[in-house]
């Protein structure tokens, strides 16, 4: 499944330095532009693998994926019919962190 994940990348003393803010704890460097494209382009490729996997092997967290996913057609159908109000992206980014943070701490 393809994703697209924002990467930032910063330059100082030391070379590049670069991380991908929606995937907590992911990030690298290397001395080089294209070195630190190649290493975070590879660690956001393990981080989702990684991600990937836990799902599978919790069953309680598919689950749960399968109920979101059928509360946001929901929603977006309410939102379609004109009873329902946008969402921020901050609002969405906020709840999506504070459940995958609960996620975790029940695996």
């Amino acid at each position: 499944m393809p994703y697209q994940v924002s990467v930032a990348i910063e330059k100082d003393a030391h070379g590049y330095y670069a991380y991908a803010p929606e995937l907590p704890g992911c990030q690298s460097q290397g001395d080089s532009l294209g070195e630190v494209k190649a290493n975070i382009q590879e660690a956001v490729e393990l981080y989702l693998e990684t991600f990937s996997a836990d799902i599978v092997r919790n069953p309680r967290v598919e689950l749960q994926r399968q109920e979101l996913a059928q509360e946001s057609q929901e929603a977006l159908a309410d939102f379609r019919a004109g009873q329902l109000r946008p969402q921020s992206a901050a609002d969405a980014i906020a709840e999506l962190r504070s459940f995958l943070a609960s996620e975790t701490k029940l695996a």
